[in-house]
């Protein structure tokens, strides 16, 4: 079974255990979700019948409100995103 970790670079701060990028302006951040969701659909075969056990958001969560109330985003043809 296959783990997914997707990390959302949109924080206030490095946290002292984290070594990936991130950034404290949120200026790009509608054009990240956009790109993100972009390389979801184009990865969707990747895996082929391999059942995804586990996917993980590393974020903030005041930063994407919308992972943090469930609403989800919208992907570039108006659908819902994947939720697994």
């Amino acid at each position: 079974m296959a783990g997914i970790y997707i990390h959302i670079p949109f924080c206030k701060q490095a946290c002292h255990y984290c070594n990936f990028h991130f950034s404290t302006s949120l200026a790009l951040k509608n054009d990240f979700m956009v790109a993100l969701l972009k390389e979801i659909d184009l990865r969707a075969d990747y895996l082929q019948d391999e059942p995804v056990e586990t996917i993980y958001f590393g974020y903030t969560a005041k930063y994407l409100p919308a992972f943090q109330n469930g609403s989800g985003y919208r992907n570039q043809s108006g659908g819902q995103s994947r939720r697994h």
